[in-house]
């Protein structure tokens, strides 16, 4: 069993050693496919970063996310002092003997319960309904980018637009000439305002 296994291992060494001194012939190699006579093809580019702060629609609703997201704040704050201020009632309550029954004390322990169960209830739908205000905001930017880079682009004379964006890296180089971003955003910037 040895000898077979060394056998073996010597073979594959012996076959990685001779093609290791061979050259690449990349004479016929298959070659990148050439756009058809007549296409286009041209390959661009727009910095998705640029949006966030040149685009009004997404100027707009950051805004009004941020808005939204700052009054649930306001109230959950408000909410939260509520329950502090009740949990230290009951404290008081409780030290100073108020309570004249364990049931009494049990009563004011339940109610706080459900005090702070609609508390988190509340801080819950407030979350989901950033994260779906946030989704629809997304949905509609997507949308409206798609639907003008169709209209922008009828005319076929780009193949590929591509995005970049500091968080996602997608373009390692880019020739500052290929850039469309400052056309994109004029353009949507036009229909936004109509």
């Amino acid at each position: 069993m040895k000898k077979i296994f060394v056998f073996a291992a010597a073979a594959l060494m012996i076959c990685g050693c001779q093609n290791g001194t061979k050259k690449a012939d990349l004479t016929n190699a298959p070659k990148a496919e050439q756009p058809a006579e007549g296409k286009k093809g041209a390959i661009a580019y727009v910095e998705l970063d640029s949006f966030a702060t040149q685009y009004q629609f997404c100027v707009d609703q950051q805004k009004e996310l941020e808005q939204k997201q700052a009054s649930y704040e306001q109230q959950l704050k408000s909410k939260e002092n509520e329950l502090n201020n009740l949990s230290n009632t009951i404290q008081q309550n409780l030290q100073n003997g108020k309570y004249k029954s364990e049931q009494e004390y049990t009563a004011a322990m339940q109610n706080g319960q459900k005090k702070a169960q609609a508390y988190e209830q509340l801080q819950q739908r407030y979350s989901n309904e950033l994260a779906e205000a946030t989704s629809n905001y997304q949905t509609e930017l997507k949308k409206r980018i798609d639907t003008f880079l169709k209209d922008y682009n009828k005319d076929g004379r780009f193949a590929m637009i591509l995005t970049n964006s500091e968080a996602t890296l997608t373009l390692l180089y880019a020739d500052s000439t290929l850039d469309i971003t400052k056309e994109i955003i004029d353009g949507l910037n036009k229909e936004y305002k109509k």
